[in-house]
């Protein structure tokens, strides 16, 4: 029991700890740097938002790296137990419509929780956002659309959704990859996003059977939030 509770667990503590260690040790070099060449630090000021930006998805990739023997060794194990059977063309419209339910989804439970007054009083989540949408736009599109969606579904459905689901089945596997994943994100209005996104993305997985499938729906959903927050300023 142990064993396995451990086997769940271990790719969510390696990709935390190497993630946050990463930054600290990228963030103090940076400032290092930047103080031997102009005597401030870039890191925290309007000027340093690139830089920033860059330290988070760098962090994140090199949290993930650790977890990819893992990754792979899940995704054989998976394709032995679900050959394929579906061709290319089938595959591809059902990424369409899930594209399309990431969108949408988004976009509702953005509003939902907006309406619900949640964001008001959570300032770990204002924080974040405003450190969010502090970065340019284009850095933006590929933290929130790729970097951060690969990464963090390498961990929770590429190793421990799939992990849970060969003990427990695909609905249990769901629920404790998106409770997870809420965990994760450390506030409460965005842990409860997360574990909502988490199931879709779950059922995304299941029904579209390639890896690829949560990670282009993570992407999309992230990207919808994120550049309708930009368009309306």
């Amino acid at each position: 029991m142990l064993r396995k509770l451990w086997a769940v667990l271990k790719p969510f503590f390696v990709y935390y700890i190497v993630r946050s260690a990463a930054y600290l040790l990228l963030t103090a070099a940076v400032d290092a740097m930047a103080g031997i060449a102009a005597g401030t630090a870039v890191l925290g000021t309007d000027g340093g938002n690139v830089m920033t930006g860059i330290v988070n998805g760098t962090s994140m990739v090199l949290g993930a790296l650790p977890l990819l023997p893992m990754l792979r060794a899940e995704l054989r194990e998976r394709s032995t137990r679900n050959p394929e059977t579906e061709s290319r063309s089938v595959r591809l419209r059902r990424l369409a419509a899930f594209i399309a339910l990431a969108s949408a989804a988004s976009a509702a439970l953005n509003g939902l929780f907006s309406l619900s007054g949640l964001t008001r009083y959570s300032d770990a989540y204002r924080q974040i956002e405003a450190q969010q949408y502090a970065v340019p736009v284009w850095l933006g599109i590929v933290l929130y659309g790729v970097v951060s969606p690969v990464c963090e579904e390498i961990v929770f459905r590429g190793i421990i959704y799939n992990r849970l689901r060969q003990d427990q089945g695909a609905v249990s596997a769901a629920v404790a990859s998106a409770l997870l994943f809420g965990l994760f994100h450390g506030n409460m209005v965005q842990g409860l996003y997360a574990a909502c996104m988490g199931l879709l993305i779950a059922f995304a997985y299941e029904k579209g059977g390639r890896f690829y499938f949560p990670c282009v729906f993570h992407g999309m959903a992230n990207l919808t939030v994120y550049l309708a927050a930009v368009m309306l300023g």
